[in-house]
């Protein structure tokens, strides 16, 4: 199992090493996530949203353990790194969720006939409460994952 672990592709990308493919892909990343929950809040039911969250966390949880049994490799600030990026990754899809939730909740009181109007309306108020988080949330994930190449 340790050797697994030794020979696994993760590792830290240096500073001066930084390129434009790392950081567009995990840009990329972001906005696949992002546009997930969109496109679930758009659907008036929170089922799909709350079973979308509930296999991105498991997923999550799954490569957190796989992390913590990296860091018998050596490579710790790898692996502190995947882990605030990882934990950061939670809470933001967490955040999304609940933007989403409170969406669809929300979309009920709008006073608009045109369903996406009123979409709009209820996104917009949702968003307005939680937006700093969300922009804080996205650029902790998006250096993390720049630094840290997991593919």
């Amino acid at each position: 199992m340790l050797n697994w672990i030794l020979i696994d592709k993760i590792h830290l990308n240096p500073l001066n090493q930084i390129s434009v493919g790392a950081t567009l892909n995990a840009f990329e990343d972001l906005i696949l996530v992002i546009a997930g929950y969109l496109v679930v809040s758009v659907i008036p039911h929170m089922i799909f949203t709350k079973l979308l969250l509930f296999i991105e966390v498991t997923m999550m949880l799954g490569g957190i353990s796989y992390t913590i049994l990296a860091l018998s490799s050596g490579n710790l600030l790898t692996c502190i790194l995947r882990l605030i990026r990882q934990l950061d990754y939670i809470i933001l899809i967490y955040m999304l969720s609940l933007v989403s939730i409170q969406t669809i909740y929300n979309n009920r009181f709008q006073n608009y006939d045109n369903y996406f109007i009123r979409w709009c309306s209820s996104l917009n108020a949702s968003l307005s409460k939680k937006w700093i988080k969300l922009v804080f949330l996205v650029l902790v994930y998006w250096v993390t994952s720049t630094l840290t190449l997991p593919y």
